[in-house]
């Protein structure tokens, strides 16, 4: 096939799909030996293995080299040796690989012949370039077999000098066990996240401690990095002092969740990139040098996300954090602030903020509680000040308000709107009183027609008939449509 076909819905409500992937799914309902014949005799064969191997996990290239017993109870002397014809087999397949994902192993294969052979592989020859064409390694692949160092090498294994794009989700292990190597083994390198690692001070010499400053200084020679996310453990007890003092000129997305000591030293990042996104949060502590970080991004002219997260103690550095952020960065497009208590803000603050926020298009107020849900009552500010401002900006299309929010509560969800004009999520299982949640809808309309998503978290009896009363205030309104509930 000498250019990929496509064949598209008649209505054209589904994507289109390549030729390629409807093999695909044709071959992967296919017995063995009917897929040993479709190999011989049918071109298309060909095409639908490419697409099979672009995105694969560990488990699949050791599956290929059939290394171990897959009876149960398996140890590591039950390891086969490799042949050399399954070497070549998993050389000519790894180089279709684009993506891999390495999970924790299950079964049979969660042993350490696994990691012998894999081992094995990294001394070989054979398997020196074993993913020659790797963009992206999403890695969770830390359990309790072997050491620290012996796993990341394996993690290593799957890199290459085409790498763009990993992923780490270290479980409170330490990352700066394998930076040493990065430079060196992806230099192409433009998007780094890591999750749950346990950052540490410079002081620190335990292996489960890595100062910033040692992950910076690994990191200084990815003169391309663009995206850059350092989420800590929230379940340990330490703090990662931000300390980020080297540039990054193509460095566009930089995202920092965890207990903060010190963000005064961002303002060393202003004078090597120009960030069109930043996200900066912590779990328990208070911020507190807010307004030195807010005051870091003044030289971020095209800023166009801007995340904060965390608790407040005082409500008045919550006012005035928030004001100030909106002041310094005029270009927002998305705004996601997420807070420990209701916001009061003033119909002169709202009118500031619609003037200051032209091009706003998303905006996500969350309320993380970890104790008793406010009352109504005390939210009532809130839902005022969020359809003020949401009804007075011009572009705005998205909007999210988590009044009563789990830490349970999946990040980052996207709520379509059936029309297209702007989608509203509202996610409260106590809210009291329905007529708050017609007025704040109506504010919100202001005569466009908006798509609204009200997600019920708890489904008792006393719940429902508050939704059933604020759907029938609602319905009073012709210019509003209720597309989900």
């Amino acid at each position: 096939m000498s250019a990929p076909e496509t064949v598209s819905h008649r209505l054209g409500c589904h994507p289109a799909l390549l030729i390629d992937e409807i093999l695909l799914q044709i071959f992967l309902y296919l017995p063995r030996e009917t897929l040993a014949a479709a190999a011989v005799t049918c071109r298309a064969w060909v095409s639908a293995v490419d697409l099979l191997w672009r995105e694969v996990r560990v488990k699949d290239l050791l599956n290929v080299l059939d290394f171990v017993e897959t009876r149960p109870g398996c140890q590591e002397g039950d390891a086969k040796p490799v042949e050399d014809w399954k070497w070549d087999r998993l050389r000519y397949l790894a180089h279709k690989v684009g993506t891999i994902i390495g999970k924790r192993l299950s079964g049979a294969l969660d042993t350490k012949a696994a990691f012998k052979v894999l081992r094995g592989a990294r001394v070989s020859e054979k398997g020196a370039a074993l993913l020659p064409n790797i963009d992206r390694v999403e890695w969770q692949f830390w359990v309790s077999v072997g050491p620290i160092e012996d796993q990341v090498m394996n993690m290593l294994l799957c890199m290459g000098p085409t790498l763009r794009k990993l992923q780490i989700i270290t479980n409170g292990a330490p990352p700066a066990v394998f930076f040493d190597n990065l430079p060196d083994t992806s230099p192409r390198l433009v998007e780094l996240i890591i999750i749950r690692a346990r950052f540490g001070s410079e002081r620190s010499k335990s292996l489960y401690s890595t100062s910033t400053e040692g992950i910076m200084a690994a990191l200084e020679g990815h003169l391309n990095l663009h995206t850059l996310h350092l989420c800590g453990d929230t379940n340990a007890s330490t703090s990662w002092p931000c300390n980020i003092q080297r540039p990054f000129p193509a460095l566009r997305r930089l995202k920092l969740m965890f207990g903060l000591e010190d963000t005064g030293t961002l303002d060393n990042l202003a004078h090597g990139s120009m960030l069109t996104s930043f996200e900066l949060g912590t779990r328990h502590l208070v911020f507190r040098n807010l307004r030195a970080t807010l005051n870091a991004l003044r030289l971020h002219t095209r800023l166009e996300t801007l995340g904060l997260f965390g608790g407040f103690s005082d409500r008045d550095v919550l006012r005035q954090g928030f004001l100030e952020a909106v002041r310094l960065c005029t270009r927002l497009k998305d705004l996601y602030i997420s807070i420990g208590q209701p916001m009061e803000l003033s119909d002169g603050d709202i009118e500031g903020l619609a003037i200051r926020l032209p091009l706003l298009q998303t905006l996500t107020i969350r309320h993380l509680y970890h104790a008793d849900p406010p009352s109504s009552v005390q939210i009532r500010p809130t839902l005022r000040a969020f359809a003020l401002l949401a009804a007075s900006c011009p572009m705005i299309r998205s909007i999210t308000l988590a009044v009563d929010c789990t830490l349970g509560v999946p990040e980052n969800t996207v709520y379509p709107s059936r029309h297209s004009v702007a989608s509203v999520n509202v996610m409260n299982s106590n809210l009291d009183d329905p007529q708050v949640a017609a007025q704040f809808f109506r504010r919100l309309s202001r005569g466009r027609d908006l798509g609204i998503i009200y997600d019920i978290w708890e489904t008792s009896a006393t719940t429902w008939e508050k939704v059933v009363e604020l759907m029938s205030t609602l319905r009073q309104a012709s210019d509003m449509d209720i597309c989900d509930l």
